[in-house]
């Protein structure tokens, strides 16, 4: 993702670009390095990183049914 690329889309909409690029562990070295530079432009990424993972994380629970629970539940 380039800084480019920052302007054209919100905060969560690239926290959720690097959820989809770590998620199954195949990153590159260089995805690695620019992930680490966008989270240390503000906090407000690293809270949207941390709000996405939690999000797929309730996902993945087996109570948690999908669309039947509540998106402030899952937040």
């Amino acid at each position: 993702m380039t800084r480019e690329d920052d302007k054209l889309t919100s905060i969560a909409e690239q926290a959720a670009h690097w959820w989809a690029i770590f998620k199954d562990g195949s990153a590159t070295v260089a995805e690695r390095r620019d992930f680490v530079e966008w989270v240390k432009v503000a906090p407000e990424h690293v809270e949207a990183s941390i709000r996405v993972a939690r999000v797929h994380a309730a996902l993945k629970k087996p109570e948690i049914r999908w669309p039947d629970t509540p998106a402030e539940e899952l937040i």
